[in-house]
């Protein structure tokens, strides 16, 4: 697993239990906080991987 796909597991996980937390005792920023930390694991979804260090292929020298 790469570190983007374990990064977006430890928000969700975190953002489901924060989230449901938030909702069992009443409290509106906890809930607020959850959903923040949600909309943080599918925004990862977007970043696109980088291509690895030392990897020239586009480099025209001759």
């Amino acid at each position: 697993m790469t570190r983007t796909i374990v990064a977006r597991v430890a928000l969700l996980v975190m953002g489901i239990v924060v989230w449901g937390y938030g909702v069992r005792a009443g409290d509106t920023q906890l809930r607020l906080i959850g959903i923040g930390l949600l909309a943080a694991s599918l925004i990862l979804r977007f970043f696109k991987r980088r291509p690895p260090a030392g990897n020239d292929d586009d480099d025209v020298t001759g």
